[in-house]
């Protein structure tokens, strides 16, 4: 079968598309029967849950089986266009150690001073880093609203996306209403490629170390919630889907934009990346991870899923999946017992 709109598009652009134009009722194959569903006849996604039978007075056109196929192809072949791989090797790095002069000047320094040296350095580089924050730094978003929208327009493409899901867990034995930012499930074509069927929480923030608490109050507050949805026992409530567990809970926030986490840990002393780097060690044990992206020309060209530096699962910018460790999920640990 021929698609002339997958054949004519030449960039990502051309492929955007709300299936919910583009719905059709179609059937198919479920265990040893069938089912009703609503097929965009753009992408081959199904959309929504099954429809009843009953409700429908004369059977569906047979769902088309190769469209999401195609369609992925097509993007991964524009997504291969973009970024070719590279033809020529990179030049080996040998950095030369200048640790030894920089000591002897530094030691010079603080005798003819008569200053302590631990002293120094610690003055040194808080005020380097409060310098660079209020004159250099400049962030590319500026609230959680933003994160929430990029988030939805550019992952739906892999998952489908459940916004602002309420559910309730406990805390020292009583039931406490909860409310999650996303809930996620991977669409089939990731499945069939290795990612669990499993739904997967995201909690979002903005992580500003110019705004309100400061990045260390706001970034360990961040981690928490998203630590506590896991250990409080939650169970979340989708519509024409019911109570669901998690296997994982992921922080989605400016610091998943590889630019963004540059800009901001790059100070001499490095402290933000050493306490973010902290917090989502610990957080780690719970089966919470970070999402990790990287853009191109404003479209998501890279993802993963990363726990402590391990990644579970990462899409490339040529369309390619590759799953990594499946033990960073689903983990069930308390005290000293693993499980």
């Amino acid at each position: 079968m021929r698609y002339p709109h997958l054949e004519n598009a030449k960039t990502l652009e051309d492929l955007a598309h709300s299936c919910d134009e583009h719905l059709e009722l179609r059937e198919r194959e479920k265990g040893i029967g069938t089912a009703y569903g609503n097929q965009c006849q753009f992408c081959g996604e199904f959309r929504g849950g099954e429809i009843s039978k009953k409700k429908v007075q004369q059977v569906p056109t047979r769902y088309d089986s190769e469209l999401l196929d195609v369609f992925y192809n097509k993007v991964k072949q524009i997504n291969t266009s973009l970024y070719p791989p590279p033809d020529v090797p990179k030049p080996e790095y040998n950095p030369i150690d200048h640790s030894s002069e920089i000591e002897k000047l530094i030691n010079q320094y603080c005798d003819d001073n008569r200053l302590e040296r631990s002293n120094v350095f610690r003055s040194f580089l808080s005020k380097q880093r409060e310098e660079y924050i209020r004159n250099e730094f400049s962030s590319n978003w500026q609230s959680e609203e933003q994160l929430h929208a990029w988030f939805m327009e550019h992952l739906s493409q892999h998952f489908e996306i459940y916004h602002e899901v309420k559910g309730s867990g406990f805390v020292n034995r009583k039931k406490r209403n909860l409310k999650i930012d996303f809930v996620i499930k991977a669409k089939r074509k990731l499945i069939e490629h290795g990612f669990t069927d499993q739904y997967i929480g995201v909690e979002v923030k903005y992580l500003s170390p110019k705004e309100g608490k400061g990045f260390a109050g706001k970034s360990s507050y961040g981690v928490f919630q998203a630590l506590s949805y896991w250990y409080s026992g939650a169970r979340w409530s989708l519509p024409q889907v019911g109570e669901i567990e998690l296997a994982s809970v992921l922080m989605f926030s400016n610091l998943s934009f590889q630019d963004e986490s540059k800009a901001v840990f790059n100070t001499l002393d490095a402290h933000y990346r050493k306490v973010w780097g902290a917090y989502l060690s610990i957080a780690n044990h719970a089966n919470v991870g970070e999402l990790l992206v990287r853009t191109y020309k404003g479209e998501l060209s890279y993802w993963s899923m990363s726990y402590n530096g391990s990644k579970y699962y990462s899409m490339y910018a040529s369309g390619d999946y590759h799953k990594g460790n499946p033990n960073v999920i689903n983990k069930h640990r308390i005290g000293n017992a693993r499980a």
